[in-house]
């Protein structure tokens, strides 16, 4: 899934241009200067439109105080203040074995969580364990896609299964939280945005904890 990320913002004066995987190290393709020193400003941001017209994105920094409390609090809460299912949800293996590989511990947490506890969301991020598309295991895959979306205007089902997308959640206006996984990049993790207006995808995080702002839990019964 290649991507092209604008790397900013005009730092030094310069527009400095990466290419590659979301998530993965990028390769500086291009570093732009401006001609004449007085249209800097003007002209970088130019390019920046420009290249984001094409398809490039502004890189997401890490964030070491969101990983921290993905860590420790996140999880901390809802294992305290939330319901226990009675009954264990089978959410992670079905899932590693549909998509062919192990996920990373974010990921695996986090859905390790939504089967053993109703959390409903995090601040608009919710129905965590229900946006989850209902496959039905040892059946044909690729038809039920199919006939899920028929069934569904909105469905993702034929793109998650193509694009190897995880749904995580909504957005609680239509949109969908999905976490990208990636067999030949294990640690990869990226959480993107269906924007179902728009009908079109984009990179919204670089990772699960980055997505993550300490927002209050809301307990949900299940």
């Amino acid at each position: 899934m290649p991507a092209w990320a604008v790397v900013g913002p005009l730092a030094g004066g310069k527009l400095t241009v990466r290419e590659g995987p979301p998530g993965a190290r990028l390769a500086v393709t291009e570093v732009i200067e401006p001609e004449a020193p007085d249209a800097g400003p003007a002209t970088l941001e130019a390019k920046t439109a420009e290249l984001k017209k094409a398809g490039a994105v502004a890189p997401i920094e890490p964030d070491p105080e969101a990983k921290a409390h993905f860590d420790g609090p996140f999880f901390e809460h809802p294992l305290s203040n939330t319901k226990r299912r009675r009954k264990k949800l089978d959410v992670v293996a079905p899932l590693e074995a549909r998509y062919g590989c192990s996920f990373p511990d974010d990921l695996r947490r986090l859905l390790a969580l939504v089967e053993t506890h109703a959390v409903a969301g995090f601040g608009e991020w919710t129905d965590l364990g229900g946006a989850l598309t209902p496959f039905k295991e040892g059946k044909n895959l690729l038809a039920q896609a199919i006939d899920l979306d028929r069934q569904n205007y909105l469905g993702t089902a034929l793109r998650e299964l193509l694009s190897s997308l995880v749904p995580i959640g909504h957005a609680g206006n239509g949109d969908v939280y999905f976490a990208f996984v990636d067999a030949l990049r294990f640690e990869g993790c990226e959480v993107f945005l269906w924007d179902h207006e728009e009908q079109s995808l984009s990179v919204f995080a670089d990772s699960l904890h980055a997505r993550l702002r300490q927002p209050p839990l809301r307990d949900r019964r299940g």
